[in-house]
């Protein structure tokens, strides 16, 4: 399923079990067994920073399914 969904722009996804999956979203908020929450006011320097985080972690050994949470922009 991974290798065809990455065919599809804009495609989010995330693999787990049920049961699993649900606990981790209950304790933590995140919708993962691993998150980073970054917080702050600029929706735009967040999004920067997610990415910029997404891309580091991209190069620990065995990170899968990773990815950022989509956030829309704020142009004020």
């Amino acid at each position: 399923m991974r290798v065809e969904l990455e065919k599809i722009p804009g495609v989010a996804y995330n693999f787990s079990q049920p049961i699993a999956h649900r606990v981790d979203h209950l304790v933590s908020g995140v919708k993962s067994q691993v998150g980073v929450k970054i917080f702050g006011d600029d929706m735009n320097l967040l999004r920067a920073k997610a990415e910029e985080a997404a891309v580091l972690l991209r190069t620990v050994p065995g990170v899968t399914d990773l990815r950022a949470e989509q956030v829309p922009a704020c142009r004020i």
